[in-house]
């Protein structure tokens, strides 16, 4: 495997796969790292990362920019700019913005997820 860096600007915002109304940038995908991929996700004012779980792999988000609550589980947890949260593999999490401004995520998860 060769070293890689790349420039967050360079790579476009898309569409999440899977949740409607989010924004996705995959800087590091698991074709570069087979062990972790790393993302930046953009949640809108209003909007949220519904309830669910991955089953294979563990994630790590920290927030970049923006409020609101993330349950991880049934526990809720308000965060602002700062905050970082861990979700075991099989735990179920979810996050809402209840700011003024979008929510911006840098997600670490290990193994990759698909």
């Amino acid at each position: 495997m060769a070293a890689n860096a790349v420039n967050e600007n360079d790579v476009p915002w898309g569409p999440h796969p899977r949740y409607e109304g989010l924004l996705l940038k995959v800087l590091v995908p698991g074709a570069v790292n087979p062990a972790l991929n790393v993302s930046r996700v953009r949640v809108d004012v209003g909007k949220q990362i519904p309830p669910h779980v991955h089953a294979g792999s563990s994630e790590t988000f920290y927030i970049l920019q923006g409020t609101g609550v993330c349950y991880l589980g049934e526990t809720a947890v308000p965060f602002g700019p700062g905050f970082c949260f861990y979700a075991p593999a099989g735990h179920e999490h979810r996050l809402e913005n209840t700011g003024a401004e979008p929510v911006e995520i840098l997600a670490i998860f290990a193994p990759p997820v698909a």
